[in-house]
């Protein structure tokens, strides 16, 4: 589907957060890096970079890649607190059932293994909210989609950066 597209700009919306969306194709890397995503110079520098990255790790090696960016508008401080509030949710449910199964394995080793098997559970549901993605209202989304036919077969990379918004209230010469 990402390369049933044609060149240029759209705007989509998702769940209520509207991305302006650059569709291009590309064979070299110069393309990547004279292409204006957004007027924002910092978003635009930031959207480039990891585009590149992903492009370099495509080892397209010359063969046609089409390139999906989509950047977000700020995000509303509502948005950013459902949003957050649906990760604490789904790491207290990796917890919850992490530890119920725990526990049951654990019973194999007894009230010690039953214990330990418990506290693992709510330690995954630790990690997992812990690397989370959390949002504060005024970031912007970057989501970056490669698709690449040829070379060893057709294959898709995906990356969703979360622009803070002090990193681009800052002017690039201070990175």
């Amino acid at each position: 589907m990402l390369f049933e597209h044609q060149e240029g700009t759209s705007t989509e919306t998702v769940n209520g957060l509207k991305f302006q969306v650059t569709h291009i194709f590309i064979q070299d890397k110069e393309k990547i890096q004279s292409t204006t995503f957004t007027n924002h110079n910092t978003i635009n520098y930031i959207a480039r970079k990891v585009s590149l990255k992903i492009y370099n790790q495509m080892l397209a090696k010359g063969f046609r890649c089409v390139l999906k960016v989509s950047i977000s508008e700020p995000v509303s401080r509502n948005f950013a607190e459902k949003f957050n509030d649906r990760q604490k949710f789904i790491a207290d449910k990796i917890a919850q059932y992490g530890s119920a199964a725990g526990a049951s394995v654990g019973t194999f080793g007894g009230p010690v293994g039953s214990a330990v098997g418990g506290t693992a559970g709510y330690t995954l549901g630790d990690i997992y909210y812990d690397k989370a993605i959390r949002l504060h209202g005024g970031d912007v989304l970057l989501k970056i989609r490669v698709g690449v036919k040829g070379g060893i077969g057709p294959q898709e990379s995906y990356r969703m950066v979360v622009i803070p918004r002090k990193d681009y209230d800052r002017p690039i010469s201070t990175w």
